[in-house]
């Protein structure tokens, strides 16, 4: 009979195997630079369907060789980024063994990072090249030149035609490179329509002529592991003038889970995040609900959809907000009523945020009202880092953090900062307020609140 202990030992055993089977693979990868080369660093990132990417620095060994445990991804796609002397190397490559650890060898090739061991990675790695000298020379063009700049997006498609018709290579990267040349075909579209609306003219193409019917291309799960898939498929739907028929459109040109899962969460993110709630919410409601209901989507859409009531002029101060001071405590907004709020809504990483604090703090300061009252929400993840923050600009006071970003939420906000005012009994009396750098107006508007 076995020991207690024993046991325990097995037990232990037995779930760091299972544990290490479910995080993933050990990379061992060896990064060829020129002798030059001061500092190098190596990161990887599974590419994963219905999940975010998490990318992960490898520990450096000696001369160049990295070593890390990176979760296996489920369609045997990462991507590696080198960083050397300041300037960064990307590619994809593919290992579809979730089991089998690797040991690789990459190296940099005329601003692109190179791959190879098989035939599925040299065609990642000739791609890579494509996308590197296609960005550089679209960076570097001096002056407008439509018919230049139309051949440089073009090719994104026809070399990743090109490059897949000799390749003997398994479908799933195939199709991988013909993504990855719409998207950047894509992203370079937008760029160059960009730049032509800063010299004030406009482009002699279309992203259309570009991109061409790419058929159902984006029909497939690796489309969600591009961020920009989402966009191209959402200009598809730009015709459609509701959310339902916005959604009718997608399900009979789609049919694929992953993306009818990702673009169904992106179509209601942005008609939430764009809606006036204060004109139209019955409205807007009934709309959200009859997609809900048609396609069987989580009707967590409508719960989100409701809190954003908090928006209309009157609504009371969101119950399911938590505030917390810099020592960990929690602070119930009904202890400030009787009093006016203006709330700012900031974040440490906000240049345009900073911007205004002077004048906030000159606005408390100088407001003669004893019945308005300031508070600052901080919608920082990082603790330290609005702390460190408030630290640096001396700011006293009312201040508080919102680290589930619940008021924001609900608030609606175009981004940070924003401004609300709330009244003597805790309900919304301004939302979107205006600014601490309006100055004497502002001051005024608040002086004459009783």
């Amino acid at each position: 009979m076995l020991r207690n202990n024993s046991i325990a030992a097995i037990i232990i055993l037995i779930a760091l195997i299972f544990s290490q089977q479910a995080y993933g693979k050990i990379f061992t990868v060896k990064v060829v630079v020129d002798k030059n080369a001061k500092e190098v660093k190596l990161y990887m990132s599974p590419l994963v369907t219905g999940a975010a990417i998490h990318t992960k620095e490898l520990k450096p060994l000696a001369n160049n060789v990295f070593e890390g445990d990176i979760r296996a991804s489920n369609t045997g796609f990462y991507q590696m980024v080198v960083m050397k002397d300041n300037a960064q190397y990307y590619s994809t490559a593919f290992f579809p063994d979730e089991d089998k650890n690797e040991s690789v060898e990459v190296c940099i090739d005329n601003h692109a990072l190179i791959i190879g061991g098989t035939n599925e990675n040299n065609l990642l790695s000739d791609y890579s090249r494509v996308v590197a000298k296609n960005g550089r020379a679209q960076w570097e063009m001096s002056s407008p030149d439509d018919a230049r700049m139309y051949g440089l997006l073009k090719n994104y498609i026809t070399m990743a035609d090109s490059l897949t018709a000799v390749a003997d290579c398994c479908a799933p990267v195939e199709s991988y490179v013909k993504l990855w040349a719409y998207t950047s075909a894509y992203n370079g579209v937008h760029s160059a329509v960009r730049a032509a609306k800063r010299s004030g003219r406009s482009l002699l193409f279309s992203g259309n002529d570009v991109m061409g019917d790419y058929g159902n291309i984006f029909d497939s799960s690796l489309a969600t592991l591009f961020q920009e898939s989402s966009l191209v498929i959402n200009e598809e739907l730009s015709n459609d003038t509701t959310l339902l028929t916005k959604f009718n459109t997608l399900y009979s040109k789609y049919t694929n889970k992953d993306v009818l899962g990702k673009m169904s969460d992106f179509l209601i993110s942005k008609f939430m995040a764009r809606h006036n709630y204060a004109q139209d919410f019955d409205s807007g409601l009934v709309q959200l609900r009859s997609v809900v209901e048609k396609y069987q989507l989580d009707k967590k859409y409508i719960i989100e959809y409701e809190k954003r009531r908090a928006t209309i002029k009157g609504a009371a101060f969101p119950a399911d907000v938590v505030l917390r001071d810099a020592d960990g405590n929690v602070v119930d907004f009904s202890q400030f009523k009787g009093k006016y709020v203006y709330v700012d809504m900031w974040a440490s990483w906000c240049v345009p945020c900073m911007k205004e604090i002077p004048h906030l703090q000159k606005l408390e300061k100088e407001l003669q009202n004893p019945d308005v009252i300031f508070i600052s929400v901080s919608v920082d993840k990082n603790e330290q880092a609005w702390k460190k923050k408030m630290q640096d600009l001396n700011m006293h006071g009312h201040q508080l953090i919102d680290k589930e970003n619940a008021l924001y939420q609900a608030l609606n906000p175009k981004g940070v900062p924003f401004f609300v005012i709330y009244d003597k009994e805790g309900c919304l009396y301004m939302h979107d307020a205006p600014r601490p750098s309006m100055g004497i107006g502002l001051k005024e508007m608040l002086e004459r609140l009783k």
